[in-house]
């Protein structure tokens, strides 16, 4: 007779679900925070857009505060575009300098400050 070695569970894996933010949404936000029109907003986070995602393309690290910093790990070109794995880093004053923002909501999985 054979012994089953006793099963025991090393990490709990609960699926977490991811919110997508979407330009819109974006622009409504920087429009809440900032306080300007959003005629005037739109283009600006339109190019800001452009230039992160070039930025990225061309493999240069982004080290934008509060936002973090980023490095690109795996970068991929496909027929339809390209793909990349990005890694990004947050100081924990960067945390809190966002935390707070209005027409923001904190996931309850965040951590907190």
């Amino acid at each position: 007779m054979t012994s089953e070695p006793d099963m025991k569970i090393v990490e709990d894996t609960t699926p977490t679900v991811t919110k997508e933010l979407k330009k819109p949404e974006l622009i409504d936000r920087v429009v809440a925070v900032s306080g300007l029109k959003k005629k005037d907003v739109k283009p600006v986070v339109e190019a800001t857009l452009a230039v992160l995602g070039q930025s990225l393309s061309d493999g240069e690290q982004l080290n934008l505060q509060p936002f973090g910093k980023t490095r690109t790990v795996k970068q991929k070109t496909l027929p339809n575009g390209q793909a990349m794995t990005v890694k990004l880093r947050r100081s924990a004053p960067s945390l809190e300098e966002t935390e707070e923002l209005p027409g923001t909501e904190q996931s309850p999985d965040a951590p907190s400050a």
